[in-house]
């Protein structure tokens, strides 16, 4: 699935306008911003973009024929079912594009089949960009109660892709500092990221910690070194002004995954999250990536709320793996936070406290 964004009618989804500051695509062997380059500059760019489309969706959101925003070559574009309204968004210099289904009943469509196929289905979500709902099924085939939900979403007029997950991974087999990939921007064009953190949601359900902006809301993910499906992108905070705020992604996981403690690895070595702490400037500090793999520093400036930073230089695909502080003489690690952006002389973290404060999720630690 291609990135995408839009306006719930019930909540407003963010999946917009994508940097990629740390994390990887096939079309990039090393950090997408230059080595050197100011990470603020690309944090200022994406704001302007996010502002554009907030404007966008503000004023035509509840429009009947209104279909979401995506972005063509980084151009936000306004999907549209009537031409009045394409002729109204052009005429304010957006561009547009006619399509068959209005958001509200992509919306309307994904919500019904998520109640009556139940955990038959792994996620249902609309693709802004090719105006259809993709539904997620856990093997091969969608079962006979997943089938029943997407044949009456089709007797409805709402053109549908199913997809298959492969096989669900235990997350007592994937480790944080890892590599996780997913083809939500299409089949040719792969991005990777690292897994940070393993934790528990309000529900008690895992979740995977990763960054925010390594994809969009509903975006499926894999595990690069086993195969096998994570889960989806079920929430994500990437925006507000400065750097390294607001840039955290929680992967839901599905059914057959265990509540396991957080374990990582550490240059190779398996290492346990016993608790979750606050760094403090000179503690020294290690983070592991999918591309660097870890390396170890120290805190140079950490801001309570904001962001983390060391002397530690990660690349491309290292964004979401975890920053933490090693115990002496166990194998056992203190979590920071995770890794977000940086450049040829630093990485900010976003600190391991907001993120479990604003989530409302709990880490697993082994007890």
């Amino acid at each position: 699935m291609r990135e995408n964004r839009h306006r719930s009618r019930r909540s407003r989804v963010i999946t917009g306008a994508v940097i990629l500051v740390l994390a990887a695509t096939s079309l990039a062997a090393g950090p997408a911003s230059p080595a050197g380059a100011d990470p603020a500059v690309a944090r200022d760019a994406d704001q302007q973009l996010y502002a554009f489309i907030d404007d966008l969706e503000a004023r035509f959101g509840d429009d009947p024929g209104y279909a979401g925003v995506h972005l063509v070559n980084d151009v936000p574009t306004v999907n549209v079912t009537s031409q009045a309204l394409a002729a109204q968004l052009s005429s304010l210099g957006a561009a547009t594009s006619v399509v068959s289904t209005p958001l509200a009943k992509l919306e309307s469509a994904a919500a019904r089949v998520a109640a009556q196929a139940g955990g038959s289905v792994l996620v249902a979500v609309p693709d802004i960009s090719e105006n259809r709902l993709y539904v997620t099924v856990p093997g091969a085939e969608p079962d006979a109660r997943a089938a029943e939900a997407v044949a009456r979403v089709r007797a409805a007029r709402v053109p549908v892709t199913v997809q298959s997950a492969g096989d669900v991974v235990d997350l007592a087999a994937h480790y944080g500092g890892w590599g996780i990939t997913s083809n939500w921007r299409g089949p040719t064009q792969p991005t990777l990221c690292t897994a940070g953190f393993n934790a528990r949601n309000a529900a008690g359900k895992s979740v995977i910690i990763t960054a925010g902006h390594c994809g969009p809301v509903g975006s499926n993910w894999f595990s690069e070194r086993i195969g096998g499906f994570l889960g989806a992108m079920n929430r994500r905070n990437y925006g507000g002004t400065g750097i390294g705020v607001n840039d955290w992604g929680i992967i839901g996981a599905f059914a057959g995954v265990h509540h396991t403690p957080a374990q990582i690895k550490d240059a190779g070595v398996t290492k346990y999250v016993v608790r979750h702490r606050q760094p403090v400037e000179g503690m020294r500090v290690c983070s592991t990536g999918r591309t660097t793999g870890t390396r170890c520093g120290t805190v140079t400036h950490f801001a309570p709320g904001r962001y983390i930073a060391t002397n530690i230089v990660h690349a491309g695909g290292d964004s979401g793996g975890p920053l933490y502080r090693r115990i002496p003489g166990t194998i056992n690690v203190a979590a920071l936070g995770i890794i977000s952006r940086g450049n040829s002389s630093t990485t900010h973290y976003q600190p391991i406290f907001e993120i479990l404060d604003t989530a409302n999720l709990t880490l697993k630690t082994r007890q």
